[in-house]
C-alpha cells in the first residue's frame, strides 16, 4: 500500500492473486485523504497570484477587482477606483483577462460545489482553491472595468479583439469584450 494512504484509514483486502492492496472504490477513506491531498496542493498554488499591479485608497487591484459592495451599490466602488487608476491597472486587467479556468479548477468546482464538499472545508479553504467560477467572473469584471476606463485602456484593445474571434470564448465574454471596444471611440479607430 501506497505510503501516502497509511494514515487515512484506507482498507486492505486479499485479492485472489495473493497481492495485499487498498480497496480503493468510492466510500474508501483513501479516495477521501488523495481528494484532501489533491486540494492541498490546488490550495498551495493557488496561493501564488500574478502580480497585484497599481493601488487605489492604499489596496490593490486585486482588492479591487474582488470587491462586492453590498447591492444597489454593486460594482460602484470598483469602477471609481479602476478609473483612478487608469492606464497603470490596464497591464492588471490584461494580465486577468489572459488567465482562463483550467480543466483542474473545473474539476475542483465540480467536487466542491456538486458533491458537497464546500460544506465540510473552512471558507478560507475554499476561497483559496482555484475555482473556474472565480476565473471567469473575474475575467468578465476585467473586461467591464477595461470598458469603463475607456480610450485610456487602449493598450487592451489587442486582446478585446482576439476575445471577439476566439469561439472558445463565453458569451458574456464576448459582449464585455464588444462593449469594451466601443468605448475605446477614437482610439479604436486609429488601430484598425
Amino acid at each position: 500500500m501506497p505510503r501516502f494512504m497509511n494514515g487515512c484509514g484506507a482498507k486492505r483486502r486479499k485479492l485472489a492473486y495473493g497481492s495485499v492492496r487498498a480497496g480503493m472504490g468510492a466510500g474508501n477513506p483513501a479516495w477521501k485523504c488523495l481528494f484532501a491531498f489533491i486540494l492541498l496542493v490546488a490550495g498551495v498554488l493557488g496561493l501564488v497570484r500574478y502580480g497585484a499591479g497599481p493601488s487605489y485608497e492604499g489596496r490593490s487591484a486585486t482588492y479591487w477587482l474582488d470587491y462586492r459592495a453590498p447591492l444597489p451599490d454593486g460594482m460602484d466602488a470598483n469602477i471609481k477606483a479602476f478609473k483612478a487608476m487608469g492606464s497603470n491597472a490596464v497591464p492588471f486587467l490584461i494580465r486577468t483577462m489572459h488567465r482562463k479556468p483550467t480543466k483542474l479548477s473545473e474539476w475542483i468546482d465540480d467536487r466542491l460545489y456538486h458533491d458537497g464538499f464546500e460544506r465540510r472545508l473552512p471558507a478560507a479553504v475554499v476561497r483559496r482553491l482555484p475555482s473556474a467560477l472565480r476565473i471567469s467572473k473575474r475575467r468578465e469584471d476585467a473586461v467591464f472595468l477595461i470598458g469603463n476606463i475607456g480610450p485610456e485602456a487602449s493598450a487592451a484593445i489587442p486582446v478585446l479583439m482576439t476575445i471577439l474571434k476566439d469561439p472558445a470564448e463565453d458569451w458574456r465574454m464576448e459582449s464585455g469584450a464588444f462593449g469594451a471596444l466601443r468605448s475605446m471611440g477614437d482610439r479604436l479607430a486609429g488601430r484598425m
